[in-house]
């Protein structure tokens, strides 16, 4: 996942006790409004969207905390022309819960900082577009790539 050009990072936390389910249907729901203001209401047939890693860990409080990174093809997220943080923000935390989102400085630390819930007993979910279903092939992949 390293040579993607991420250009958001979005904390999602949950202000209560729920399932770690909740947190990912919340940021797929906001993730697929994004898409829909983006790239048009049929943006999945058209194989558009915007890309994503989520990583979903538990506090000590056991309320589930996420950290996601986010980009598009040939969009710039980090234009406020294109994509206002203000509205998304308060979009995402309508939906239950408080966000934070800023854009991405030095991706390497980011990536690693939400990767490393794959080592953590937490679960990490990738975009579809991405083609990787589930964390265990993210870690073949993550092997792959430090072996080569």
């Amino acid at each position: 996942m390293a040579p993607y050009p991420w250009q958001l990072f979005w904390t999602f936390t949950s202000t209560g006790r729920t399932h770690p389910e909740a947190v990912e249907k919340r940021w797929r729901y906001v993730i697929s409004q994004i898409n829909r203001k983006l790239f048009g209401n049929h943006w999945q047939r058209r194989g558009m969207g915007l890309k994503w890693l989520l990583g979903i860990e538990r506090h000590k409080s056991w309320n589930p905390h996420a950290h996601g990174l986010l980009f598009a093809d040939g969009v710039d997220l980090t234009d406020p022309r294109v994509f206002r943080y203000s509205e998304w923000k308060e979009f995402a935390d309508n939906t239950g819960g408080f966000t934070w989102l800023e854009p991405v400085r030095v991706s390497d630390n980011v990536l690693a900082y939400v990767t490393k819930y794959v080592l953590k007993d937490g679960d990490v979910f990738v975009s579809p577009v991405f083609g990787i279903a589930d964390q265990g092939e993210l870690l073949a992949a993550a092997n792959r790539r430090r072996i080569a």
